[in-house]
């Protein structure tokens, strides 16, 4: 069975970093869908904010991206609109 690939992606709300998540195939999408589980994204784009999503690391491991977007969350935690991220993996 093949391993499933995963990103880490960026929402930008007028500019501002808002939302840290990590995905495969099309998930980044909810973020512009106005039916994102983030409520606030949803706000933001029924009053019309421009919200811009960006890859910011590709070809993950689920481990790798569990482990960066804990990492980023932390970091940018000011300015998110999530605060909950996945608990990285420790090496067994």
């Amino acid at each position: 069975m093949k391993e499933k690939i995963y990103y880490i992606y960026a929402a930008y709300v007028d500019g501002v970093l808002r939302y840290i998540g990590k995905g495969s195939g099309d998930r980044y999408k909810h973020c512009t869908s106005g039916k994102s589980s983030c409520v606030d994204l949803n706000i933001d784009l029924y009053n019309g904010k421009k919200i811009e999503v960006k890859k910011i690391r590709e070809n993950l491991s689920e481990r790798e991206a569990l482990n960066a977007e804990s990492l980023l969350i932390e970091v940018n935690y000011d300015t998110l609109y999530n605060k909950k991220k996945g608990l990285p993996e420790k090496d067994e």
